[in-house]
């Protein structure tokens, strides 16, 4: 069998020419049937009603010989006309809706077969003649019942399925459009990403522009002084670490040693820092020269305790500091940081500094923005790809539902 390919804006109208000889007839005979059941139900009504009567009757006689018995019909003939009064149609003749109504005539008569079958023999052996009257109709009626649930299980089935795939078919032209509508809005939103991106990529093209190359170098260069002076700092000092240490905890403990407040505060920088001590310092370091003085005398009187070489090497220390061995690391030192303050003192790279910081604001709002439309973007492809997934079920259920009703095989681009 051959396939035939339909976009899916032509299957519509395909399907329309392909079943309309087919389903008209089927929907006529519908039609007719379910003419046919509002005629059944009329007829059990008639027949009920009739039953009915004649009951009601013979219980106003009171003859004590019927008397029971009409009560029973009487009661009988009431509950199968409160059935009956179940039993709906509607005026939009469709195989669900004549289903639903073939379905509930057979609920009634099933409760009604069960009824007849227990309580006529009691009846008997009056109302004979309208008990067989009401027998030949019911069961005329549930003849012609079986009659009309055989055409909807093995004709008007076909029709369920055609009307159900016209109606996805419709569904699936909405659901084209919708993706349509998306695809659009993912346009728009690629575009503002490039643009987002763009806007991005400008302002931090304009922080770089911003910096003064000279002045940033000169900084670094500065930057890479001090880190060498503070190590030639630490080295010049580092036989005297232990006991500045030492020292420090003898003015905590008793400051018999006569340190004033300046010297003390400058012993702790000397002890972590001696770069920063000494770049505090004035022509010929005085104060540093006073602890020293101090020190030396500690270490003569024994007042502060060193293993013999460790004394010996602060004491050579002592002697070179004193002797003005760090007059050029307290020039440079001094100068270095006079330098570095007077560039970051400096209005050219105070306004850097200001505008950076503006710049930098605004790249933050333009990537808090970009984050917005790349998860908008994302939330409307997730949204495209469910879709597109409707789409081909909706696709694949026309396929079999078309081959399964008229026996076509096609193909939905």
């Amino acid at each position: 069998m051959s396939e035939l390919t339909l976009s899916s804006h032509e299957i519509k109208n395909w399907l329309d020419n392909e079943t309309n000889d087919f389903l008209s007839p089927i929907q006529l005979e519908a039609n007719k049937n379910q003419e046919n059941l509002q005629e059944i139900i009329e007829n059990v009504r008639e027949v009920s009603k009739s039953l009915l009567d004649i009951s009601s009757k013979e219980i106003e006689k009171r003859n004590m010989r019927v008397l029971n018995r009409a009560r029973v019909l009487n009661k009988l003939a009431t509950l199968f006309l409160e059935r009956l009064e179940r039993i709906k149609f509607s005026d939009k003749i469709s195989y669900v809706n004549l289903s639903k109504v073939a379905k509930e005539t057979s609920k009634v008569f099933f409760v009604t077969d069960i009824d007849i079958k227990n309580f006529f023999p009691r009846i008997s052996p009056f109302f004979m003649r309208d008990r067989r009257k009401f027998l030949a109709v019911y069961e005329k009626a549930k003849e012609s019942l079986e009659q009309i649930k055989n055409f909807i299980k093995d004709e008007y089935i076909k029709t369920k399925t055609l009307h159900e795939t016209f109606q996805i078919i419709s569904e699936l032209e909405e659901l084209e459009q919708h993706l349509n509508e998306i695809e659009v809005e993912l346009i728009t939103i690629k575009k503002d990403q490039i643009s987002s991106a763009k806007e991005l990529e400008d302002f931090t093209t304009k922080i770089t522009s911003l910096e003064d190359k000279e002045t940033i170098n000169q900084l670094s260069q500065i930057e890479t002084d001090i880190i060498n002076l503070q190590k030639e700092s630490n080295h010049a000092f580092r036989h005297l670490k232990k006991s500045f240490k030492k020292m420090q905890a003898l003015t905590l403990r008793d400051n018999s040693i006569n340190l004033n407040l300046e010297e003390i505060n400058l012993l702790e920088i000397y002890t972590e820092n001696p770069f920063e001590a000494l770049a505090k310092e004035n022509k010929g370091y005085p104060t540093l020269k006073q602890i020293l003085t101090s020190l030396h005398n500690l270490l003569d009187t024994g007042k502060l305790k060193l293993k013999s070489d460790k004394t010996r090497k602060a004491q050579e220390s002592i002697k070179k500091i004193t002797q003005n061995s760090l007059v050029k690391l307290h020039k440079e030192s001094i100068e270095t940081i006079k330098q570095k303050n007077q560039i970051l003192n400096s209005d050219k790279l105070a306004d850097f500094n200001t505008k950076k910081t503006e710049f930098q604001e605004q790249t933050r709002k333009l990537k808090a923005n970009k984050a917005r439309i790349d998860a908008h973007a994302l939330v409307k492809k997730t949204k495209s790809n469910r879709v597109l997934d409707r789409i081909q079920e909706r696709k694949k259920t026309i396929e079999e539902n078309i081959y399964t009703s008229i026996e076509k095989k096609i193909k939905i681009t």
